[in-house]
């Protein structure tokens, strides 16, 4: 955002910061240490002094006082002795102090939901989704949001596995075998074991991040047993998957480029990433695509233009699952729990592919929302079962 009302918010902010750190100091002081620590983004001309940068002013604020008393804390009514001493003043800290010139820390929107999908977009949906709404997370926190956003597809992770765990948001948890071709393992012969809700997997794991990881304290509620068994076996509060906190902590470390440790709050915000990653797999995993006279589901293709982690391949659902993250991402803002809402939005959303199961896990995973809801799911309303599917392909009539 541009303007003074942004902007204004943010000086005050900083300079009460300074002045409780500097209570004998003048306005002048807060003034000048706030124009000097400021980053220099830019031309004068367009930025002026540059951006506010606290941690900056903190940093050099001890030097910068002893100088600024040295030379003009000193009563001096002559104006030209006054003007003398600024001009001793901003010599010497010009020679002593180093000017602000470091990078100014932004998110890029090539950074999260190309992380659900692709790791790269994964983490773009999340950062752009903390722009949009203008979300107040600190560096540290997006760090912990965008490292885990894409956790459950790293390949130590313990949760990549997408045929065998409920962070993916397949509607079916699946066997497959294994084969060699060159020198590769593949693949081949999926088999449907049993149904997953992924509306009941992600409203349990906001529910288990504001539970600080302590999954066991939650009741099943209308969850399917398999996928709550397996949350329950993957998520407690002293490790995730395989790993202990302390060790998930420690890759997000090196692979982010901070320092943070495995406190109750940075799990919290960790496990509403995985939550994010839940939500947004729906759209690239369980659709179907819409061809008129029959639906064909988007699969992992070969084909790269119709491989169902290309976020142009039906668009809508790139679309949509950006949508869903930033209601993920206000719950998590404001530490509440996720609801069938999340997965809600207007009909022209849903234009070209329908979400298998949509319907019915919704009405068993939120009963009470669901019938003021069912007008605008009507498009969710594909019934495949694990136990009935056909498993000679992939391609179906409507119903």
């Amino acid at each position: 955002m541009s303007g003074t009302s942004i902007a204004a918010p943010h000086v005050t902010g900083a300079a009460s910061v300074l002045m409780e750190l500097n209570p004998e100091m003048s306005a002048d002081y807060i003034r000048a240490l706030l124009d000097y620590s400021a980053n220099l983004y830019g031309s004068p001309d367009e930025y002026g002094n540059g951006i506010v940068d606290l941690e900056y002013a903190v940093e050099i604020n001890d030097k910068f006082k002893k100088l600024y008393e040295k030379h003009i804390a000193k009563e001096e009514k002559n104006e030209k002795k006054k003007e003398k001493q600024k001009e001793k003043f901003w010599g010497e800290v010009l020679k002593t102090i180093p000017q602000n010139e470091k990078a100014v820390e932004t998110f890029t929107e090539l950074d999260v939901v190309e992380g659900m999908w692709k790791e790269e977009i994964h983490t773009y949906v999340v950062d752009a989704g903390v722009k949009d709404l203008q979300l107040s997370f600190t560096y540290e926190q997006m760090q912990v949001l965008l490292y885990a956003a894409a956790y459950p597809d790293k390949e130590d992770s313990f949760l990549e596995d997408m045929d065998d765990n409920p962070y993916h948001g397949f509607l079916w948890q699946r066997q497959y075998k294994i084969r060699i071709v060159n020198n590769k393992k593949e693949k081949y012969d999926y088999k449907p074991l049993y149904n997953s809700n992924y509306i009941a997997n992600y409203i349990f794991l906001t529910k288990v991040a504001r539970a600080y990881g302590n999954a066991a304290s939650i009741s099943r509620g209308n969850m399917f047993q398999n996928d709550y068994d397996r949350i329950l076996e993957d998520i407690t509060t002293t490790r995730l998957g395989a790993k202990t906190w302390e060790q998930v902590f420690s890759s997000l470390n090196t692979e982010r480029g901070v320092n943070l440790s495995a406190t109750p709050e940075n799990k919290k915000l960790f496990i509403y990433g995985i939550a994010m990653h839940c939500i947004s797999d729906t759209f690239a995993h369980s659709t179907w695509k819409d061809e008129g006279d029959k639906l064909t589901k988007i699969i992992h293709d070969k084909d790269w233009n119709k491989n169902a982690d290309n976020s142009t391949y039906v668009s809508m659902r790139y679309l949509t699952a950006k949508e869903a993250v930033r209601s993920v991402l206000i719950k998590a803002y404001n530490g509440t729990e996720g609801t069938l809402y999340d997965f809600v939005f207007p009909a022209a959303t849903f234009s070209g592919y329908y979400l298998g199961n949509f319907a019915p896990y919704a009405q068993k995973a939120a009963p009470d929302l669901y019938s003021s809801l069912k007008s605008y799911i009507e498009r969710g309303d594909l019934a495949y079962n694990a136990s009935n599917y056909d498993f000679g392909g992939y391609t179906y009539y409507i119903p």
